[in-house]
């Protein structure tokens, strides 16, 4: 297989990404990421420019410049790019959803786009500090948490819970009492204890 004409691979691992990161913000397959990185099959113009995002580079250096030979410069009188911040994961649609708002509530709360929300959602739109401080008045967290972990599961199911009308509501109580009975009559008995209190006589030999 003739050697790719391109350092998509390379800006990847500089980049400290996975097929998987990278496949998930260009709405793409990992095992497709990985086909174009190895020349099996060709880039395209969209996907040149996606990469080009993501790694916080010009599309151009993806095609003359590896980065892992090192440093990389200035591209087309731009910064250097070894210094631009790559934009980190992060969890601002879980906490979106944790409090029950669309995309277009926060389009109007702060005058974005609905695209855009989803790009910076999604890790390749520009995430500033000014607009994570926004994000995280929003959503009434921390910018820790908006960068580093979702909402907690017992806070997430009781919004949802909270969104629920009466009738689903009532469902979903018998469903979880049903269920908080279960783990502590499965503890008793793996404990070996009868309801009584006492040891069954099996445990006493």
């Amino acid at each position: 297989m003739a050697k790719p004409k391109h350092f998509i691979r390379q800006w990847r691992k500089y980049r400290g990404l996975t097929l998987k990161d990278v496949a998930a913000r260009c709405d793409s397959s990992h095992a497709t990421i990985s086909r174009i990185e190895r020349g099996a099959v060709a880039y395209t113009q969209q996907k040149l420019e996606c990469f080009a995002r993501v790694f916080q580079c010009a599309a151009g250096d993806l095609l003359t410049k590896n980065p892992l030979e090192g440093p990389v410069g200035a591209s087309d009188g731009g910064p250097d790019v070894a210094a631009t911040p790559l934009s980190k994961p992060n969890f601002l649609k879980d906490w979106r959803d944790f409090r029950g708002l669309r995309q277009a509530n926060i389009s109007m709360l702060l005058g974005l786009s609905t695209q855009q929300i989803s790009n910076i959602e999604r890790g390749v739109g520009e995430l500033t500090p000014e607009l994570l401080d926004a994000f995280a008045d929003i959503y009434k967290t921390t910018t820790t948490d908006l960068l580093t972990r979702p909402p907690p599961k017992r806070a997430l199911a009781r919004s949802l819970i909270d969104r629920l009308d009466e009738r689903d509501f009532a469902v979903a109580l018998a469903l979880l009492e049903a269920l908080a009975e279960r783990p502590a009559a499965r503890s008793t008995t793996e404990a070996g204890v009868t309801e009584s209190g006492a040891m069954p006589e099996s445990k006493l030999r």
